[in-house]
């Protein structure tokens, strides 16, 4: 008898991964060195088996958590001046 194939949906992904954003999983998908597992896809929709995932899970585990997507570095586009002090009157 063969083995039922388990797939999970980009969500259901997102989610098995404490919440992941879409921009996240976009970066671990293209981290050649993470080498997380790519989807196959369905009428144009991404799917995962779940015995990939496991199975990258297991390769993870000797070396640490998955590292988080890199967080831009915000630029303030207000320039903050210091207080100017006030002249006597």
């Amino acid at each position: 008898m063969s083995e039922l194939t388990i797939y999970l949906n980009a969500n259901q992904v997102k989610k098995r991964y404490g919440n992941l954003s879409e921009m996240g999983l976009h970066g671990w998908l293209n981290d050649e060195v993470l080498d997380f597992p790519q989807p196959v896809y369905f009428n144009r929709r991404r799917f995962w088996r779940v015995q990939d995932l496991d199975e990258w899970d297991a390769g993870q585990a000797s070396n640490g958590p998955p590292p988080s997507p890199p967080v831009p570095e915000r630029k303030d586009r207000r320039a903050v001046a210091a207080p100017r002090e006030r002249e006597p009157a």
